[in-house]
């Protein structure tokens, strides 16, 4: 608007007139902007789930902003214009410029020079030009096949978690002691400030975990990633059980293997096991997974204590006498409450641990009979050990077995995941189902939510362009650059492996391609809407593209240059929580940056080639609605004025 309106005071208009009929000239074009960005980022704000809590802030802040910035673009930016903006002229009339303006402008016009000579041959070799584009176009999409896929980059957050599996049937004790050996092992890393500990719980004495801080980020040299990676090798030495240490998340969740897991459903428990050790054995083959886990466990401990009733009854031994005994002597059994000055405490009865550690213990124990004798209970029961699962669990009303696996270094969950499925197409039964779970389910539920989102953004773009300008073609024309831009954002995901860290293809990342939907399509929209009003003033397609891209060039920059440096710092951010920010911000740079540079060119192609279609299957060029319009509105005003003479 601005840009436009000063254009117009150089061309000898008074500010006031500039200001209004300048305004006119660009509402259109901001009206249509802004409804294309708002139906871009009001469906990010609908989003289901994590995903959806996370960024309903930022789909209704950026339409919200979009919004308020074009009632200011079309109310009170002109109005400033009109009274701000002053240009001085000679005796000539020229206008006189400041010494900025005469330092600068120079360059702005050879730029702008070169841009217009360079458009002219791409024009004349409209055809190579096309083909050029449709080639980065294809490189672009086809590297997306090529990326690592996850849910949200791993964040340096400065802490991670350490999940401890002891054998079942494990006591306290042994819980505790191969505990401390972690313990003692993040005590020995120089960058572990502190720590919390925890056995036992809702697992029982086989589980545990520790959730451990790290020092400051400026007092310490390694991120959080290479820390886990050394603690992973010197945790595979502890022989007390399996110990994982993982990374904690930024959409949080919980998993008990840190990486991807997989649920078995059917009703034949014997058979999900068998599936499952198959499974895992294959898992262990790959070189994206590391560590395999199937849960539950196979081989809990277990003691059948059967009570021989024939022999309590000729004892005189009752059966709920027996089942007392052991449910206070070993389980323990509150029987009372005493209370000493402001405190009260609870009086359980229960033998020492040493004299209830082994089967042979209940040797030591007697009952009571019915006569008053005490009757040894190992003589009233028949012992057994055997091996029993931990747990039968369910999923969606069937028998479930969960096998999961650790991620190895430099591998995603789009690794693991597609590492599971490869193995499910080969070695699963048709009876047996699949889910995924916990964070993976995350990760591929968000994965298709974002793919509807990107549709829906694409679908409302066009439908919204098409009811601006009335027409099926000029969306088309700037869906065009839209292209490109997603394909330049995927490559520059791509080619970031060659600079540094790699990016992957995750939930920031692919909020940037959405954003490029309506940054881009603002830039078509200005070469269309000027290039139709070209049109009505009597000329070709091919000139009213030309002169309209030329004429387009500056603002299209300046708003383009605007935008890559507002993204920038995304871009190159470092620290806390700047792995999530990159992605965002090197798909905005490089994206709009490559697709600011080939739609100056190709949208105005594309335009030409399209009015020549409409032209050819229809009889009547893409602009014949809009001179039909205005031939109407001019009859109207016609008629109007004669009613008023008479």
């Amino acid at each position: 608007m601005l840009e436009n309106i000063y254009r117009r005071i150089e061309q000898g208009e008074a500010p006031v007139r500039a200001a209004v009929f300048g305004a006119r000239q660009m509402a259109f074009a901001v009206i249509a902007t802004t409804l294309v960005l708002i139906s871009v980022f009001v469906p990010v704000a609908f989003q289901q789930g994590n995903t959806g809590r996370l960024f309903f802030e930022f789909g209704i802040t950026l339409a919200l902003a979009v919004t308020f910035s074009a009632i200011v673009a079309l109310t009170l930016t002109p109005m400033l214009c009109s009274r701000v903006l002053k240009l001085k002229r000679d005796e000539r009339g020229a206008p006189v410029h400041g010494w900025l303006y005469r330092k600068t402008e120079p360059g702005f016009q050879r730029f702008n020079r070169l841009f217009a000579g360079l458009l002219d041959r791409c024009l004349r070799h409209r055809w190579i030009t096309l083909g050029v584009t449709a080639l980065f176009t294809f490189l672009g999409l086809a590297s997306f096949g090529h990326l690592q896929r996850e849910l949200t980059p791993e964040e340096d957050r400065g802490l991670f978690r350490v999940i401890m599996n002891f054998p079942l049937g494990s006591s306290p004790v042994y819980a505790t002691n191969y505990a401390s050996e972690v313990e003692k092992v993040l005590a020995e890393t120089p960058e572990v400030e502190r720590w919390f500990r925890s056995t036992g719980g809702g697992g029982g004495a086989s589980r545990g975990f520790a959730f451990v801080t790290l020092k400051p980020w400026e007092e310490r040299d390694r991120s959080t990633q290479e820390v886990i990676r050394e603690l992973r090798q010197k945790l595979r030495g502890n022989t007390g059980g399996l110990m994982i240490a993982s990374p904690v998340r930024p959409l949080g969740g919980r998993s008990s293997s840190g990486g991807v897991q997989l649920v078995l459903q059917g009703s034949d428990y014997t058979e999900l096991r068998t599936t499952a050790e198959r499974f895992a054995e294959e898992l262990r083959d790959s070189d994206v997974l590391g560590q395999i886990r199937i849960e539950p466990q196979p081989n809990k401990p277990q003691l059948d204590v059967r009570i021989d009733r024939a022999r309590a009854a000729d004892l005189g031994v009752s059966v709920s006498e027996i089942a007392s005994t052991l449910e206070s002597l070993f389980g323990g059994r509150q029987v009372t409450r005493f209370r000493r000055a402001a405190e009260e405490y609870d009086v359980i009865v229960q033998m020492n641990e040493t004299a209830r550690a082994t089967p042979s213990d209940l040797a030591t124990i007697y009952v009571r009979g019915t006569d008053g004798r005490l009757v040894q209970l190992s003589s009233l029961v028949d012992l057994r050990e055997s091996a029993v699962p931990e747990a039968f669990p369910h999923l969606d009303r069937q028998r479930s077995i969960t096998i999961s696996g650790q991620l190895a270094p430099g591998r995603t969950q789009g690794d693991g995941v597609a590492a599971f499925e490869a193995v499910a197409e080969t070695i699963l039964p048709e009876n047996i189902r699949t889910a995924w779970e916990g964070e993976t389910r995350e990760f591929v539920e968000s994965a298709g939510d974002a793919w509807v989102l990107f549709a829906l953004a694409l679908l409302f773009t066009f439908l919204v362009l098409a009811a601006q300008f009335e027409s099926w073609i000029h969306p088309i024309t700037i869906f065009s650059g839209v292209i490109v831009a997603i394909a330049g954002g995927v490559l520059v995901i791509y080619l970031s492996r060659y600079w540094g860290a790699p990016l992957t293809d995750n939930l920031f990342s692919r909020f940037g391609l959405i954003m490029l939907i309506g940054l881009v399509a603002k830039n078509g929209i200005l070469i269309v809407e000027f290039a139709n009003e070209l049109q009505l003033e009597g000329r070709s397609a091919a000139h009213a593209a030309y002169e309209a891209a030329t004429l387009r060039f500056r603002p299209i920059l300046m708003t383009s240059i605007s935008t890559i440096l507002g993204a920038f710092p995304l871009a190159i951010a470092s620290g806390a929580g700047a792995e999530s920010r990159n992605p965002l911000g090197v798909v905005i740079v490089g994206g709009l940056g490559l697709s600011t540079i080939i739609t100056l060119f190709v949208i105005p192609i594309v335009y030409i080639l399209m009015d020549a279609a409409c032209l050819r299957f229809t009889g009547r060029d893409s602009a014949s609605g809009l001179k039909r319009a205005a031939e109407i509105s001019r009859e109207v005003e016609a008629a109007e004025r004669e009613t008023s003479g008479v």
